[in-house]
């Protein structure tokens, strides 16, 4: 189970010790989501975060008029580690819900967990950073092409750099992500 994750770091350029990989081990839960599933609810504080093994998760909000919308999704091969931002780094009740597409396999740390790796492991620190950076880019890049660009050519965008988002998140959540109804994605959709 851990291998997925270790190779993960391996890719990074970092080698790990035999000893860190105990740490891993004995600091984290291999958990099972099922699908519609969930994880993370909205008003809890969580601060847990995981590590994607197989599945695929949605991060969604509630709007002032009640409705759930999308935000953001994780995959096992793409944005695999996961997390609910604003419990995780504030300690603050989270306004987001996090719930299984998949049947998914997961490796749940603590916040201390990581925290302690952060400081006692240059790599882990460096590898830790340097995940946030490419998220943060990612995200940005997202939120940009998104306001500049029609919805259509926002959608050929993701179908382009990111296929994994269409090919495997329900068409509800993606229409609810692009702002439009699931008629009107479906509508759009075959214009790709």
């Amino acid at each position: 189970m851990y291998n997925k994750l270790l190779q993960r770091v391996r890719d990074a350029g970092f080698n790990v010790s035999d000893e860190f990989l105990e740490q891993i081990k004995a600091n984290s839960e291999l958990i099972f989501v099922g699908k519609n599933e969930k994880l993370i609810e909205i008003g809890t504080v969580h601060k847990y975060g995981y590590f994607i093994l197989s599945g695929s998760f949605v991060r969604s909000v509630i709007t002032d008029f009640g409705e759930q919308k999308a935000v953001w999704f994780y995959f096992d091969e793409l944005f695999n580690m996961m997390i609910s931002p604003d419990g995780y780094f504030t300690n603050n009740t989270t306004k987001y819900e996090i719930k299984a597409i998949e049947n998914s396999r997961l490796i749940k740390f603590s916040k201390e967990s990581v925290d302690s790796w952060i400081y006692e492991h240059a790599f882990f620190s460096q590898m830790y950073l340097e995940d946030i950076a490419q998220e943060f880019l990612i995200l940005n890049d997202f939120w940009a092409y998104k306001l500049s660009h029609s919805t259509i050519q926002f959608i050929k965008y993701i179908n382009s750099k990111y296929p994994i988002i269409l090919n495997r998140v329900p068409a509800k959540h993606i229409a609810h992500f692009l702002g439009v109804s699931p008629e009107w994605y479906s509508k759009l959709k075959k214009r790709l």
